[in-house]
């Protein structure tokens, strides 16, 4: 009878020991960001013939709706800016950035934030670009209500990674989160208000070339943060 008991004992024993440790593994605990980030001073206020205008076009919510009630709010910094360059073209510049990204409290996609917000969204693609020997894959989206049109490009990084869609980025944290990593992310949206002669490829090109001179302008951290890990983007 002694014989059959501790062979059954030491089988429940050690199922205890490799289910605690597996549970251990498996639960997220470790953050893969290890720079102090601070928006205000990281993003730089002008660079190459860029410069944050003092009266700033109003800026769309980083939240769906109103936001001020959320209790899983993703952001633990946000950024809102208005630059202008030598030639007359205005960009207005959000930046989000969550150091804790889980399923139930991630970045929002703007997608959601301009519908919550009374914009009708249309012409959603995604275009690649390079910055800095990094190819980032671009999502564009026209938003309009009766009072302005707006064309948008963003991307949005989670951990290493710029995902491309709001499955990409469960897929990513979920991957990360078996590895025991909480990871952070980054959101970042550059947008225009196109007037009655402008072209669409013309606000799109002028974006294109703000997000190229800011990324040449940042250093590795900023680049890092805004791009996620050069050896890790496809």
């Amino acid at each position: 009878m002694l014989a059959n008991y501790f062979p059954r004992n030491i089988v429940v024993g050690i199922a205890m020991v490799l289910a605690g440790w597996g549970a251990l593994w498996l639960t997220p605990h470790v953050s893969a960001s290890a720079v102090a980030v601070d928006l205000e001073k990281m993003i730089p206020r002008q660079f190459g013939d860029w410069q944050v205008v003092s009266e700033p076009l109003a800026q769309m919510s980083l939240a769906p709706g109103d936001g001020g009630n959320d209790l899983l709010n993703p952001y633990d910094q946000t950024l809102m800016r208005t630059y202008r360059n030598n030639a007359g073209d205005t960009i207005m510049l959000a930046i989000a950035y969550g150091k804790e990204q889980r399923q139930e409290k991630k970045m929002h996609r703007p997608e959601l934030c301009y519908y919550g917000q009374g914009f009708r969204v249309e012409q959603t693609l995604q275009e690649p670009i390079n910055i800095e020997g990094r190819s980032i894959p671009l999502t564009r989206l026209i938003a309009h209500n009766p009072s302005r049109v707006e064309p948008v490009s963003y991307w949005i990084r989670i951990g290493d990674r710029v995902t491309t869609s709001a499955m990409d980025t469960r897929l990513q944290i979920l991957w990360q989160g078996l590895r025991g990593r909480v990871v952070d992310g980054a959101l970042v949206r550059v947008s225009g208000v196109m007037n009655g002669s402008e072209a669409m490829k013309d606000q799109f090109a002028a974006q294109d070339g703000f997000i190229k001179s800011l990324a040449i302008a940042s250093g590795d951290a900023t680049r890092n943060l805004l791009l996620g890990d050069a050896g890790s983007l496809q």
